[in-house]
């Protein structure tokens, strides 16, 4: 056997394997005798038909089989060669098959780990925001609380009008000079006045208005609008009050708290400033560990296996909702689907390596204890129970443990990282 190798990139490698036609001849050879045991050829007993017989009628069909099990062969020892470690299975070209008395020629693409070098990674400078719950904040989601379990009434055409706190159902069409933007016209837009849900110039020209009238509002949509061809542009938005209704907001009291499923007003209070403090703090931590992967990544760029890619593409497709298992099924082949999921998908994988180098660097494991305690954290019903535990890691432990190697490096990156925070309100 002959090998050479090319490299196509930094995380590709393409091998080009040369079979002797002495291997290949005692692949066929092999081929011809498993069949021999098992045909069953008018004349002759099962497994006695000469060989040649056999070649006779199964040689062409066998040529498929012999391709594969000599790829199967030669391939790990070619990679061995060069001792390439793939990441996946390799991607095999071959452009004719296998002949007897011939050499056989086929070529590997085999997918490898990058060369990530990590230099200092102790005292990453992070500058954060730490926020602060106040009260205001509190009031204003349990106000967000009142208004969700709010009611609309009709009112009489004469009071049909609208002012704060009621409910405006409007329509608007919008044009750029002369040319209408259909992207941001629209009807049946529900708007609670005084919420701030709707442009204020918008919400100003709406004051007063009754159904079925109409009104001009000039707009203009901020520099960072999302749509980067409107961003900055002044818009005319030609408004129509399709109808008005009063909102009644319940009142905060403890038949409320029990509705939402606590003992009383002092009880949500302090499940909804909690939640709050919750926020405020997986904010700030998911800040520190995006800054810390960039301030890693920048320091030494590098590209990702496309195999791992593809994988972690189809671990976030599998992270969507999906009604049934064809429609999950078709989205993991949606090209367009997994063309814009790719950057993201190729930031994750170069996250998980990057922490994966830095606790390789630092002898980082997780220990057994750790691992089980894990299991009983995630399911609680194995507590205590030695034989649930086992199943249960026998079943995700793989995945437990690479998730709980990862945390404990971000961890240590954060502990050994130099901080500075703002305070600002949530």
């Amino acid at each position: 056997m002959k090998t050479d190798i090319e490299n196509l990139n930094t995380v590709q490698r393409k091998i080009h394997v040369t079979v002797d036609s002495a291997e290949v001849n005692a692949h066929f050879e092999k081929a011809y005798a498993k069949i021999q045991k098992k045909a069953h050829i008018k004349g002759f007993r099962p497994g006695k038909a000469p060989i040649s017989i056999i070649k006779k009628l199964y040689g062409h069909n066998v040529k498929p089989e012999v391709g594969e099990a000599i790829i199967n062969d030669k391939l790990p020892e070619a990679m061995k060669s060069h001792a390439l470690k793939p990441v996946a299975n390799p991607n095999i070209e071959v452009e004719t098959l296998p002949e007897q008395n011939s050499e056989f020629l086929f070529k590997a693409i085999v997918d490898v780990m990058p060369e990530i070098e990590i230099g200092n990674y102790t005292g990453i400078p992070l500058n954060i925001d730490r926020f602060n719950v106040k009260e205001e904040r509190v009031a204003k989601e349990l106000h967000n609380l009142r208004r969700r379990r709010g009611k609309p009434e009709a009112l009489e055409v004469s009071d049909a009008v609208i002012k704060m706190n009621r409910l405006a159902t409007i329509g608007h069409t919008v044009y750029e000079g002369e040319q209408l933007v259909p992207e941001l016209s629209t009807k049946g837009l529900q708007i609670l006045i005084g919420e701030d849900e709707i442009h204020p110039e918008i919400e100003s020209a709406l004051l007063g208005m009754k159904v079925e009238e109409t009104k001009s509002v000039n707009v203009t949509l901020p520099e960072n609008y999302g749509d980067v061809k409107l961003a900055g542009k002044t818009l005319r938005f030609d408004v129509v009050v399709e109808d008005v209704k009063d909102f009644i907001l319940p009142e905060l009291n403890d038949e409320l708290a029990k509705d939402l499923g606590t003992e009383n007003v002092e009880d949500l209070t302090n499940k909804v400033r909690d939640q709050l403090v919750n926020k405020a703090e997986e904010m700030r931590q998911n800040r520190i560990e995006s800054l810390i992967l960039d301030y890693l990544y920048e320091g030494n760029p590098f590209e990702v296996p496309p195999s791992m890619t593809d994988h972690v593409i189809d671990s976030i497709i599998e992270e969507i909702y999906w009604q049934d298992e064809k429609e999950r099924k078709e989205a993991l082949k949606n090209t367009q689907m997994r063309k814009d999921v790719l950057p993201e998908a190729k930031r994750r994988a170069q996250n998980t390596l990057l922490l994966l180098r830095v606790a390789e660097k630092e002898n980082l494991k997780v220990e057994e204890e750790d691992l089980n305690a894990e299991v009983e954290r995630m399911f609680p019903h194995t507590k205590g129970n030695e034989q649930k535990i086992k199943e249960t890691r026998e079943a995700v432990g793989a995945r437990m443990r690479d998730s709980l190697l990862l945390r404990k490096t971000m961890r240590l990156l954060q502990e050994k990282a130099i901080i500075t925070e703002n305070n600002v309100d949530l």
